[in-house]
């Protein structure tokens, strides 16, 4: 799972070369039958560009737990893309919700800015599906639902309340898309106090993994549920609509196409507030489309929300001190990176956003545009 917290294990200051593989999965076969040659592919052209400039030992060294990936047991429950993070002593793999482009990268840093569709308000959701029989929790994308295994979160009301514990004659199902409760004259006050307590438990398991995270949260359950979880929940990012119905016979597939629109919707809201802002204040001293501009602001710490345009790659240079940059038309080696990349790690290092837009979108048509601080 892709967090804000993981982001930053990616920028801290690591070993050197740093080599990043990225490429696009499939859940299902026959299409899954490709993807571990792909990804033997990535490795030898991430091998050729480390002999450029690495001794024979030291590549070896970074490349060889990569190289244990190609087993059979590896390639099983892929979901739509995969990203993979290597340097010496360190490595990392992710599967995500989301397709990645197909390129293998030796630099200074790790190349996350293609995940930075899986980190980003504009590009990525949680869905929460709750029933008194199951609890699952999805991370999303505009292409699939994946699940996510968090610790301490409960696979079910009896989890949390126990069989002794649960008030006598109190069942729930759901009829519908509304829950029904029946009893033998059970309080509503009860049965309310057995879900807040449900929920809470939920609420604690989520807080542990969301507490930084920025990107909506979207409920699918029965109707009734949603008040009380909402009452209970820390996230400030809760999606204003849920899904309701019953959730324990639901694929990910059917979740995905319902939980989708409330998303989408929840995007195309925070991208239209985010571009009028930028049209307001780009009169001013608070908002620049000029690169150099913004590369500088984005290391002083000043940008508070950076736009970069959707599959653009600038191969060069940022200085990290100064925030000067250097452009080459492709990468001519291993000190190379996209230095729209760098300049999303800089600005997401700092606290700021990152939204990634279509040309047509972008403010000015830039590559790259900010809204300062100051």
């Amino acid at each position: 799972m892709i967090t804000r917290e993981e982001l930053l294990r990616l920028l801290a200051p690591l070993g050197r070369p740093c080599v990043s593989l990225l490429l696009p999965t499939h859940r299902y076969a026959p299409d899954s039958a490709q993807d571990p040659i792909r990804f033997r592919n990535l490795l030898k052209t991430a091998r050729k560009l480390l002999t450029d400039g690495v001794p024979k030992a030291a590549a070896e060294e970074i490349l060889a737990p990569l190289e244990a990936l190609s087993e059979p047991a590896f390639w099983r429950d892929q979901l739509d893309g995969l990203a993979v993070f290597a340097c010496p002593g360190f490595q990392a793999v992710y599967r995500l919700p989301m397709p990645l482009p197909e390129r293998s990268i030796v630099a200074d840093s790790f190349h996350i800015r293609p995940i930075l569709g899986a980190l980003r308000a504009n590009r990525r959701f949680y869905v929460l599906a709750v029933s008194q029989k199951s609890v699952t929790f999805y991370e999303g994308s505009p292409t699939g639902l994946g699940p996510v295994d968090l610790r301490d979160l409960p696979t079910s009301m009896r989890d949390v309340l126990g069989v002794a514990e649960q008030r006598p004659g109190l069942q729930l199902h759901a009829a519908g898309e509304s829950p029904i409760f029946h009893g033998r004259g059970a309080p509503d006050e009860n049965r309310r106090e057995d879900l807040a307590r449900f929920f809470r438990v939920i609420d604690k398991a989520l807080w542990e993994r969301l507490r930084d995270e920025r990107v909506p949260l979207i409920l699918a359950g029965p109707a009734a549920y949603f008040p009380i979880y909402r009452d209970i929940s820390r996230y400030s990012y809760l999606a204003p609509e849920s899904v309701e119905g019953n959730v324990d016979s639901a694929t990910p597939e059917e979740l995905h196409g319902r939980a989708w629109p409330v998303a989408r919707a929840v995007f195309q809201a925070e991208e239209d507030a985010a571009r009028n802002e930028y049209e307001q204040l780009s009169a001013s001293h608070l908002a620049t489309s000029i690169l150099t501009e913004v590369a500088t602001a984005a290391i002083c710490g000043r940008v508070r929300r950076l736009f970069v345009q959707e599959g653009k790659v600038l191969f060069g240079s940022l200085n990290t001190a100064t925030g000067e940059v250097l452009l080459h038309g492709r990468q001519e080696g291993i000190t190379d990176d996209d230095v729209l990349d760098d300049l999303s790690e800089a600005v997401l290092a700092r606290g700021g956003d990152v939204l990634e837009l279509p040309a047509g979108k972008m403010p000015e048509g830039a590559a790259a545009a900010a809204i300062l601080r100051w």
